[in-house]
């Protein structure tokens, strides 16, 4: 006689397996899916959307992530977008100093001149930041959609 809630003697066999299938899934690779994942969001920052950009750049470092290869490619081009997203900040920041400026009388004290030339500075350093880690970001995509495809 069976007790209700305990595996049949056949159920106690399967057991071992079932663990061993359980186990063996857990530790499974995840680099080809989290490159996937990683390669589609890549694809879907709109250069010409700000804010878009922002909120998956902002998502893509907040993505959990198990692969070396696969954090190396996200940091890498998280960096480089988050450097490029500053820039635009800062000049964006800089044409609404000049813009009021002009709306104002059109002419610019020497504090405000200062002030937008400095973050001109600012913008044009973080685009030659950029510039540097470009690469780093395209080589890792590119060796990761070699390996696991995408566009």
């Amino acid at each position: 006689m069976r007790h209700r809630g305990l595996p049949s003697a056949r159920g106690r066999a399967l057991l071992p397996i079932l663990c061993v299938v359980v186990l063996a899934l857990g530790c499974a690779d995840p680099m080809p899916n989290e490159a996937r994942l990683l390669l589609d969001r890549m694809d879907r920052l709109d250069p010409d959307d700000v804010e878009s950009r922002r909120a998956l750049v902002a998502a893509l470092r907040a993505m959990p992530l198990r692969s070396e290869d696969v954090v190396a490619a996200r940091d890498a081009c998280v960096a480089m977008h988050e450097t490029l997203l500053r820039a635009e900040d800062l000049s964006a920041e800089a044409r609404a100093a000049l813009t009021a400026a002009e709306a104002a009388g059109g002419t610019l004290d020497p504090a405000s001149q200062r002030r937008i030339e400095s973050l001109l500075a600012e913008s044009q350093a973080s685009i030659d930041r950029v510039r540097g880690l470009e690469a780093p970001c395209q080589g890792r995509i590119e060796e990761l959609r070699s390996r696991f495809g995408g566009h």
